[in-house]
């Protein structure tokens, strides 16, 4: 992309689960913004059209060639993609069902926070044992030392936690961060601190 110019195109009309059904291919391209009727113009040149079949559209051997054209516009309404995203739920508010059928996406962003919120629903349950398996030997230490340090070190202990799930969540569309397993990482963290701590103490 160069300011209004693209290159090497490849624009996807995706179905209502977010499969692609029609696929346009163009070498070059020019943005142009139509304000008066609230739409993008995208103008297209060199472009072929292909379309999946409906039924499956991740069978690549289903996939009918369309037209060719030499220069077309396709116009993208700004109101509409408003609209739809405004009636999209969130990630969050999807079933895991829903959530695995995304993970068939050729879109690599969209599968890695999908698998991102699946794991993360996974650890939310693992992380009470976490807790309860770091908590107890913190507060043995804290209760002989008798002071405020158990407070202190709740308070770290849960910081780091909700750090980790929020960095995972931040990258979950960055499949080359792992997302999926930054939102384990606090439990594995916690239960083996909590071993140690145990061990430590049962030698006191």
């Amino acid at each position: 992309k160069e300011g209004n110019k693209l290159e090497n195109i490849t624009v996807f009309e995706m179905n209502e689960k977010a499969l692609p059904e029609k696929i346009t291919y163009a070498r070059t391209g020019m943005l142009e913004a139509d304000l008066a009727n609230k739409q993008i113009l995208m103008h297209l040149y060199g472009a072929r059209y292909q379309e999946r079949d409906s039924k499956d559209p991740l069978d690549l051997h289903k996939i009918r060639d369309g037209i060719n054209m030499v220069e077309g516009t396709l116009p993208i309404s700004l109101e509409e993609l408003y609209e739809k995203e405004k009636k999209r739920p969130s990630r969050s508010a999807l079933s895991i069902e829903q959530l695995l059928e995304q993970l068939k996406s050729e879109n690599t962003r969209e599968r890695s926070a999908s698998r991102t919120e699946i794991n993360k629903r996974f650890s939310f349950p693992f992380a009470c044992v976490a807790f309860a398996i770091i908590g107890v030997p913190l507060g043995v230490t804290a209760h002989r030392r008798e002071t405020s340090i158990g407070f202190a070190m709740g308070l770290i202990v849960a910081t780091t936690y909700f750090l980790f799930v929020i960095v995972g969540d931040t990258l979950r569309g960055n499949p080359h961060a792992h997302p999926e397993l930054l939102v384990w990482f606090p439990n594995v963290l916690f239960i083996v601190l909590g071993v140690l701590l145990f061990r430590r103490l049962a030698r006191q």
